[in-house]
Parts: C-alpha cells; sequence; structure tokens
C-alpha cells in the first residue's frame, strides 16, 4: 500500500493538505446586494432564504421530464432522498431580486450591473456548449455565456400542455475564437418569460432545480489555521521522537 510506504512526516502532510483541500470546496460570495450566497462547488446556496441551488450544467441536455422521473427514482441520478425539487417562477425571482439587490417581478430587465458572477454560480450552460463542439466562437475574457434553465410553471401562452417556463440569466460577450475580435455583445439582462418543452432535451438548458440546504450534507473540516497548528504539532512531536 503506498501511503504506508510514506515516512510519517509525509503521512501528516498528505492528510492535512487534503483536510485543507477539503476546507476550501466551500466559499463565501458577496453579491451586489451585499446579501451572503455560499459556493458549493456544484451548488450555490442563497443564505437569505436558505436554499440551495444545483448548477445547471448538472441537467444540461436532459429534459425536464427526464429530471423530474428521476428525482422520484430512489436509484435515479438525482435520488429521492436528495430532496431536490424544481424551482418556480417565485423561486427564480426570489433569488434574482436577493441576489442584484431588487424587487424582480419578472420578464425581461437589464441588470445595470454584470451578471457574469452569478452566470459562473448557476452554471454556464453556453459556454460548456460551445467548449464541447470547440465552436468558431468563444465568450470573450471575463465574460460569460448564460444560465438558463426550465422551471416547474406551464407556459400557457401557446396553449401546449407540455410547455413549462424557462428562465436566463445573460452576458453573452462573443468574440471570434481565433482572432478574439468580437463578434455580438449583449445588454446583461435576465428574463424568465422564455419556454421549452418538458419532453425535449437540449444542451444548452438545464433544469433549476434547489432544495433547502443542510449544512451538515455539505460539512468541510476544520479551519486552515486549527488544521496547520495541528500540523506544528504533530510535526514537532515526529522530531522529538526521533531525538530520543
Amino acid at each position: 500500500m503506498i501511503f504506508r510506504s510514506l515516512s510519517p512526516l509525509l503521512r501528516i502532510s498528505v492528510l492535512c493538505g487534503g483536510l485543507l483541500a477539503g476546507g476550501a470546496a466551500q466559499a463565501a460570495v458577496v453579491s451586489p446586494s451585499g446579501l451572503g450566497f455560499l459556493d458549493l462547488g456544484k451548488s450555490t446556496v442563497d443564505q437569505t432564504t436558505g436554499l440551495e441551488w444545483l448548477d445547471l450544467t448538472e441537467t444540461r441536455g436532459r429534459s425536464l421530464q427526464d429530471v423530474m422521473t428521476d428525482l422520484n427514482d430512489a436509484g435515479g441520478l438525482f435520488k429521492t432522498q436528495d430532496r431536490w425539487r424544481v424551482a418556480t417562477k417565485l423561486d427564480f425571482r426570489s433569488l434574482m431580486s436577493n441576489w442584484f439587490g431588487l424587487n424582480y417581478q419578472g420578464y425581461h430587465y437589464d441588470t445595470k450591473v454584470s451578471t457574469v458572477p452569478l452566470i459562473r454560480l448557476l452554471g454556464d450552460v453556453a459556454d460548456a456548449k460551445l467548449d464541447a463542439e470547440n465552436s468558431w466562437v468563444d465568450f470573450a475574457h471575463g465574460s460569460a455565456g448564460f444560465a438558463s434553465g426550465l422551471l416547474a410553471d406551464e407556459f400557457t401562452y401557446w396553449g401546449v400542455s407540455t410547455h413549462r417556463s424557462l428562465a436566463v440569466v445573460v452576458d453573452y460577450n462573443l468574440v471570434y475564437r481565433q482572432s478574439r475580435e468580437l463578434f455580438i455583445d449583449y445588454v446583461d439582462y435576465i428574463d424568465d418569460y422564455g419556454w421549452g418543452d418538458l419532453n425535449i432535451a437540449d444542451d444548452r438548458v438545464g433544469v433549476y432545480l434547489y432544495r433547502d440546504y443542510q449544512p451538515q450534507n455539505n460539512a468541510v473540516s476544520a479551519p486552515a489555521p486549527l488544521l496547520l497548528s495541528a500540523l506544528g504539532l504533530a510535526l514537532l512531536g515526529w522530531q522529538r521522537r526521533r531525538q530520543v
């Protein structure tokens, strides 16, 4: 076994290094509104509502119907016991209001501030698609594509029973991949008046899933200073034993 072949000094370093890496997996994020959010890597916590939002890239390219089937299957990709549920327009509007510091009532809204940080938190499905295809266009450095996902609400405008509402957070500053010259630059905005069919998968669209945040499910190790102190004491004890 490789771990046993390491010296005690290296074993301690490996263990503490792993713990420190685990502690870095959870990062506090300050939104434009000043309200607190947590970046958990594949999900984001709105600390105002206590809701944890799954990254849209985790459901990108899957139909809403497929995801909902999973949510009711103990053996599915999104297991019943994981407690994920499909967000509604009201849930999305609350998330946007808390992030941007406004009373978002839906439809199209130019945010006046950059949407890039929020898109990166929620999952940039557009960037993931372009990278997968090695497209001739790319998003400019420091910009993003869009976060796009279906919601639980029925979209009744066209009178089609399988249509569901779609919400987006958009930056979309495109450049030519080779020359990096500007191709198109949209005004940053949010919108929840799109629609998609619950039975059709689209690799530019995910599903907005959230659950009640329970910190014990995303436990991280002790703070870095405590771990470093423990490492120092362990190394000191090891050195003393060698001197005896």
